[in-house]
């Protein structure tokens, strides 16, 4: 839950809507797909949720909790694209000679190809097919081939992978090759990359303050603006010296030192008093 939440106080705030689909963690720990037909499989649980999918939703990105995704990117590769005809967006992989779009980079379905989905499906069928405990990305590549519907090549036009299947680090510094079952070339990294993995939920927090927070100077001359106070600084020590029933307009700089050192005559019982009274001498 702590990165469903993180994502929801993020990324996923771009989103029309969310809904959470809980899988059994026990389910991933089997590495092979292993054949099922229970209630609670992963296929089951995401074949449930798109049965619901209303006409409202042109678009639906299906990704893991770990996913961070740039929205803005998505809605620019969207953009051109006739939400009512079929598309299956994502990152094309090949397994069991089956063109699919992996579930670790996240994958896109438009209206159009839920609504085929829907046609050949039904709540029954989510269960009674067979299903693939473990790969539900694998089954629904899998069911959308035989209605003619499969993977596109999302990178840009310099060739660079828009949906990335792992964290940064992965992505720009390993040597290891983590592609090998890619349709196409991957090179990373596009300037309009959609998804990628953050790994934890802190990781979510720190990358979009990096994406949407953080200010990049660019130009101008006026330079850094001071942070607003509550009452003007020369207002300050007038209230200070006020509060210690002094009505001078001015004192000089060895009076006010003075008055400081008289107040602060023992540091440790000053911080004491401080904390029990809760004093605030801005």
């Amino acid at each position: 839950m702590k990165k469903f939440e993180a994502a929801q106080a993020t990324w996923a705030k771009g989103c029309n809507d969310i809904e959470l689909v809980k899988l059994n963690k026990e389910h991933r720990k089997i590495r092979m797909p292993v054949k099922q037909n229970k209630e609670n499989s992963t296929w089951s649980l995401l074949c449930k949720s798109l049965m619901k999918i209303s006409n409202k939703h042109q678009w639906v990105l299906i990704v893991n909790d770990n996913t961070f995704a740039l929205l803005e990117n998505l809605r620019l590769l969207t953009a051109p694209l006739n939400y009512t005809r079929n598309y299956y967006l994502g990152h094309p992989v090949q397994f069991w000679s089956i063109n699919y779009n992996t579930g670790l980079a996240g994958y896109v379905l438009s209206q159009g190809s839920i609504k085929e989905l829907q046609k050949r499906l039904n709540n029954d069928s989510c269960i009674t097919e067979i299903t693939y405990l473990n790969q539900e990305d694998f089954y629904i590549g899998k069911l959308l081939s035989t209605l003619n519907i499969f993977p596109q090549d999302t990178r840009d036009s310099l060739g660079l992978t828009t949906f990335h299947s792992y964290n940064w680090y992965q992505e720009f510094f390993s040597s290891a090759n983590y592609y090998r079952m890619s349709i196409y070339p991957v090179v990373c990294c596009s300037s309009q990359s959609i998804t990628f993995q953050a790994t934890e939920a802190d990781k979510m927090y720190m990358y979009y303050y990096l994406l949407y927070q953080l200010e990049v100077f660019h130009d101008g001359n006026l330079g850094n603006r001071p942070a607003s106070t509550p009452i003007p600084e020369e207002q300050v020590w007038k209230s200070f010296l006020k509060e210690r029933g002094i009505t001078k307009d001015y004192v000089s700089a060895e009076e006010y030192y003075k008055i400081w050192e008289d107040l602060v005559h023992d540091p440790v019982e000053f911080l004491k008093e401080m904390r029990d009274k809760k004093v605030d001498y801005r």
